[in-house]
């Protein structure tokens, strides 16, 4: 049986002004959140779904503690991919119009990419593809050249014996990863998952060749999705960026 620390909002601790859904709030729960019935420095979250009823409450969250303001969606959103995502997308109406439209636009931000898994496990795959697919990005089941723009590596092609079937009916992962490197070219980059959250966070289209599943110091090891997303770690994994 899982602990609570293992949840997947164990680290959260927040105060809202009401769910527009009480349901939301209970799967809050359940899954490990701490719901604080004031405001102070230790609360990590203000879940709103109506600010504007509520902005005189929530000043003190923006002005005092700075305390992120989300939506209930972004714990929809985390729940379908079992990870915590990014909340910059999901920021309730705490911002200027300025704000709201640069946020908007990051919603294209992969508009342009056509993604398909190599080697991601099926958990990986799902988050990866929450993410990838939310900014925009479309994402196909095979290895098609003349589509697909990016194809995600969990590893290099290397000496690694995992199967599986990716989430694409693929008995043996090492086989697509095999023919995702035969594939590869100017217009089809291949690139470890780093590359969605890196992009993500800047709002900004990375160099994929500085995210080639070569440059993993060990290219027997997998790129770890869980550590980079939900510690957002900013520790080096690849040999040269």
């Amino acid at each position: 049986m899982s602990t609570n620390d293992s949840k997947l909002f164990s680290s959260i601790k927040y105060f809202t002004t009401g769910f527009r859904d009480s349901n939301i709030e209970t799967q809050f729960k359940q899954n490990g959140a701490t719901r604080l019935f004031y405001l102070t420095e230790k609360t990590t979250h203000v879940i709103c779904d109506d600010f504007s009823s509520n902005k005189d409450e929530l000043e003190q969250a923006i002005e005092i503690y700075q305390t992120p303001i989300v939506t209930s969606d972004w714990i929809t959103a985390c729940l379908k991919s079992n990870t915590l995502l990014p909340i910059d997308s999901y920021r309730s109406a705490d911002n200027t119009n300025n704000t709201k439209d640069k946020e908007d636009n990051s919603k294209c931000l992969f508009q342009s990419c056509t993604f398909a898994n190599a080697n991601l496990i099926n958990e990986d795959h799902n988050k990866i593809y929450a993410l990838a697919t939310y900014y925009g990005g479309r994402w196909i089941a095979n290895l098609d050249s003349f589509v697909c723009t990016h194809v995600i590596c969990a590893s290099a092609l290397g000496k690694t014996n995992k199967s599986g079937d990716a989430n694409n009916n693929h008995e043996h992962i090492d086989e697509r990863l095999q023919d995702a490197y035969e594939i590869q070219s100017d217009k089809l980059h291949l690139i470890t998952p780093d590359w969605i959250i890196d992009c993500i966070k800047a709002n900004h289209l990375f160099d994929e060749a500085n995210y080639h599943p070569d440059l993993l110091q060990n290219l027997d090891d997998s790129m770890e999705v869980d550590d980079y997303i939900n510690t957002r770690s900013s520790k080096k994994v690849r040999t040269n960026i």
